[in-house]
């Protein structure tokens, strides 16, 4: 089901698929089956019935590459997140940068929460820029291990987490993309510097500056 699901119908079942393998593997000894596991099952089942195929065409063939980071720092923790796009003519073309909410960082999931981050970018971007890379290929560039593995499982180790990357599983099926995540070196990162609100650089390379986004952005991940 995960081969079939991600290769041809999106990723979007992947959370409902780790769940019911947790709940194949929890060694129980009787077959009762609460209301959420039941749910659980309900929902793969739709999927089976409903899931449609990934359509092929001349945009497979185009590669888009996305850098995102996500920084905090400060005795009072202050966040920030940022991402850069590349086209696959090979020119950075556009960039934001937006502070994280006072509300998301007083949130008691973390006492530095750059894990949430470093994954609520990726899923902005979709939201900036999927009307470009529809249809195409998008190589995301993180500079955090345990994000990047994350989103290859489609899952999250807090329920923020979870949340962001269940929404970003739906943004990749939506516009029908193909994603893969890698991981950058942190120095080579070129979302660093917007994930820092410091635009400069990157529009000396030509990069469009996506201003006054911060609102939406936190919309736009259900923050």
């Amino acid at each position: 089901m995960l081969f079939f699901e991600c290769f041809v119908c999106g990723r979007v079942a992947n959370l409902d698929l780790k769940l019911f393998g947790n709940l194949c593997r929890d060694g129980r000894t009787t077959n009762t089956l609460t209301n959420d596991e039941i749910e659980i099952v309900k929902r793969l089942c739709k999927r089976v019935d409903t899931g449609t195929a990934i359509p092929l065409g001349i945009k497979n063939l185009e590669t888009w590459l996305i850098f995102t980071d996500g920084a905090c720092e400060g005795e009072t923790p202050s966040g920030s997140i940022g991402g850069a796009m590349v086209s696959p003519n090979h020119r950075v073309v556009h960039q934001f940068g937006c502070r994280a909410r006072d509300n998301f960082m007083l949130l008691s999931f973390s006492s530095l929460p750059i894990y949430e981050l470093e994954m609520i970018p990726i899923l902005v971007s979709f939201h900036l820029w999927s009307h470009l890379f529809k249809g195409g290929q998008i190589v995301h560039y993180i500079d955090n291990e345990s994000v990047r593995l994350a989103l290859l499982r489609g899952s999250g180790e807090t329920e923020i987490a979870r949340s962001v990357a269940a929404n970003t599983m739906d943004a990749e099926f939506a516009v029908s993309s193909k994603s893969w995540y890698t991981r950058v070196a942190s120095e080579s990162n070129i979302a660093d510097a917007p994930s820092r609100l410091d635009f400069d650089l990157l529009e000396t390379l030509g990069a469009f500056v996506s201003l006054g986004i911060g609102n939406f952005c936190w919309r736009a991940a259900h923050l």
